[in-house]
């Protein structure tokens, strides 16, 4: 983490992203999220603490309860990228003038390295 901090400290210029990269199909997309392990960690969480009663054994609507639960999850999941990306945009903009990013990074990599102390401590 302190090596991570010492880049990031020491960068003062936006990176150009490859485009090519950048060529992600829906079902591609899709089939990511079954690497993602927050995901599965929600789902699971979810599930054993909504759909399935207390005892273990499905609840008495468990099909409603799923189907509230999918709503739920993906207005959430469409508004959190949305910002993130809309937060990411403006950013990126407001960052590329003058030393903004340098002092920016200098702040994040101050955020690593204090994170690391804290964690040593722990």
């Amino acid at each position: 983490m302190l090596w991570l901090a010492w880049k990031v400290a020491h960068s003062s210029q936006l990176t150009q992203v490859d485009a090519s990269r950048l060529n992600v199909t829906f079902l591609q997309g899709v089939g990511l999220q079954f690497l993602n392990i927050k995901a599965w960690m929600l789902a699971l969480t979810l599930t054993a603490g909504w759909v399935v009663n207390a005892a273990g054994h499905p609840a008495t609507n468990p099909g409603q309860r799923l189907a509230i639960i999918c709503g739920v999850m993906m207005l959430f999941a469409f508004s959190s990228n949305f910002t993130y990306a809309l937060v990411g945009s403006l950013l990126r903009q407001w960052l590329a003038h003058g030393k903004r990013l340098l002092w920016f990074n200098r702040a994040l990599a101050l955020v690593l390295v204090l994170t690391a102390a804290w964690m040593v401590t722990v």
